[in-house]
């Protein structure tokens, strides 16, 4: 499924006559606006219909494109971005989005590595924004 939101992404920015890799250079500056068509496109082709995991399946795809922009030096440096590269790495993609973004009519999800997640967060996201959003 992230193939075909990637397949989107790419397509439209074509669309407009723009490479993926020139979008990445031409805007490094302005990551958010990535991450946010990128959040759009995987948020609206979930396939669950638990908003909970639609909005997981969201952030997961913004980390994993961002690393892949990074590691291609398509991107500059961000770290909001960055650090979610490292939530997604360790495995806290479900927690962490539990956390920093639950709504009032998500249920809980079973098997969350609740404490787990915050003995982690606590160093590796310290000052942590959500400025991606």
């Amino acid at each position: 499924m992230k193939n075909i939101v990637l397949t989107i992404l790419i397509f439209i920015l074509f669309s407009f006559g723009i490479s993926l890799d020139s979008f990445a250079k031409e805007r490094a500056s302005d990551a958010l606006l990535t991450a946010r068509m990128i959040y759009g496109l995987a948020k609206a082709n979930g396939e669950s219909a638990d908003p909970y995991e639609r909005e997981a399946y969201a952030i997961e795809s913004i980390a994993e494109v961002w690393e892949e922009l990074r590691q291609k030096g398509q991107a500059e440096s961000n770290k909001s971005l960055d650090e979610l590269v490292s939530v997604n790495k360790a495995g806290y993609i479900k927690e962490y989005t539990w956390h920093y973004l639950k709504k009032k009519n998500w249920k809980k999800p079973r098997r969350l590595k609740t404490k787990e997640f915050e003995d982690w967060s606590k160093e590796n996201l310290f000052d942590h924004e959500l400025s991606y959003l």
